[in-house]
């Protein structure tokens, strides 16, 4: 998605996609893993006067952001710096078959390691709002993976706490 350019492609000052934390650390990891270069949010519980990030936003307002967050999204980043990253390429070709209820991106340097985000969809859920989609990183879905002869160990990483499960 983002690594055929053959440049650097961020999101910068993603957001306004609703106040859930979840939809956000999501949009993240699907980036990240496609290929990019650079991702980044908008953060809303800055403002003036709230330098500390305690501002208070509205529902009604169209991003989001949090400590909660900003934990998250260091999660996603000391994942991919542990990873040689220079090395790995955007390769869905790894993943046979898509799950019936969500998206599966892999960045992959073929024969060593693969990093795969499954996300699932808003619909799957019942909800027709990406921004309502319900955090179900850690619900179990079936994946048929490609892999190289050899010895692999998988982990199961929980994008929100960081702990493998």
């Amino acid at each position: 998605m983002n690594y055929a350019p053959n440049k650097v492609i961020g999101d910068d000052e993603a957001g306004f996609r609703g106040v859930s934390d979840e939809v956000h650390r999501m949009e993240g990891w699907d980036f990240v893993i496609a290929g990019s270069g650079l991702y980044n949010n908008l953060d809303d519980s800055f403002a003036a006067g709230y330098e500390d990030s305690t501002f208070q936003y509205p529902e009604s307002q169209p991003g989001g952001g949090s400590r909660a967050l900003r934990q998250q999204l260091k999660i996603l980043s000391e994942f991919i710096n542990s990873v040689d990253v220079v090395r790995m390429a955007p390769d869905n070709a790894v993943i046979k078959g898509t799950p019936p209820d969500g998206t599966a991106r892999a960045l992959v340097e073929r024969g060593r390691v693969m990093a795969i985000h499954l996300r699932r969809n808003s619909t799957a859920s019942g909800s027709t709002n990406p921004a309502a989609a319900p955090d179900q990183s850690t619900a179990p879905s079936a994946l048929h993976v490609d892999l190289s002869d050899g010895t692999w160990r998988a982990e199961w990483l929980n994008p929100t706490t960081g702990s493998v499960v």
